[in-house]
């Protein structure tokens, strides 16, 4: 079964996918992140034209929707594991409320399979602590991959931003989803 973990954002949405024939590990994924100034996958799924009115938020919403939607059907993904909201997150919720709920409705529609986590369940289930910081989950993932992500993608090796941790959340989603499907 193909599975997607994805860490979506407005800023830097990230999508891990793994085909679950293989061990669950770094080299066993491919990874996609959209973050402003790097080059993006693009989208197959134009989720709207010309004729119809979009402010520049909301022309980045379905850009996004249509970003993550094309990577997951160009991959034969069968089941998305998505984290939930965050209880007492601030800023822009509605928004990043508004951009899942869209991606939500496109997954729904194209048929596939999705699994919600909540954040401090995917934290605990992944790093053993459930208000695990970006610095844990990173190293976490270091740990279990016998890697330091950061520094295989040209940063300093104690970086713990963007698009690192976003791409450690989205694999992060796939462990918690494995782990869960055995009680199933």
């Amino acid at each position: 079964m193909r599975i997607a973990g994805v860490d979506y954002s407005i800023t830097c949405p990230a999508i891990c996918v793994y085909d679950d024939n293989n061990p669950l590990t770094y080299d066993n994924c491919i990874w996609y992140y959209n973050q402003k100034g790097h080059k993006q996958h693009e989208t197959n799924f134009p989720a709207f034209n010309s004729d119809r009115f979009f402010d520049d938020k909301d022309i980045r919403l379905y850009a996004l929707a249509d970003w993550a939607l094309s990577i997951i059907v160009e991959h034969n993904v069968e089941a998305v594991a998505l984290e939930g909201y965050a209880m007492g997150a601030c800023g822009r919720v509605f928004d990043i409320a508004e951009a899942t709920g869209l991606l939500k409705s496109y997954l729904r529609k194209a048929g596939i399979s999705l699994y919600i986590f909540a954040p401090t369940f995917n934290k605990k289930s992944f790093s053993g602590k459930g208000n695990a910081n970006k610095e844990k989950m990173i190293n976490t993932f270091n740990q279990k991959n016998k890697i330091n992500i950061a520094e295989s993608m040209g940063y300093k090796p104690d970086y713990f931003g963007s698009p690192i941790s976003d791409i450690v959340d989205s694999y992060s989603l796939i462990d918690t989803f494995l782990k869960e499907r055995i009680k199933l």
